[in-house]
């Protein structure tokens, strides 16, 4: 059982690091493929 808690503890980091790297990706991403993203993701600036 303490091994299931460890793995989904590491799948939660992991998740939450790829989101911030997206995050980040799509910030510094060029202005027409970062407004594309916005309007695929539902955000508006």
């Amino acid at each position: 059982m303490r091994h299931l808690k460890i793995a989904r503890g590491t799948v939660v980091k992991c998740r939450s690091q790829a989101m911030v790297t997206m995050e980040t990706l799509i910030i510094i991403a060029p202005a027409a493929l970062h407004d594309t993203l916005d309007q695929i993701s539902g955000k508006t600036r």
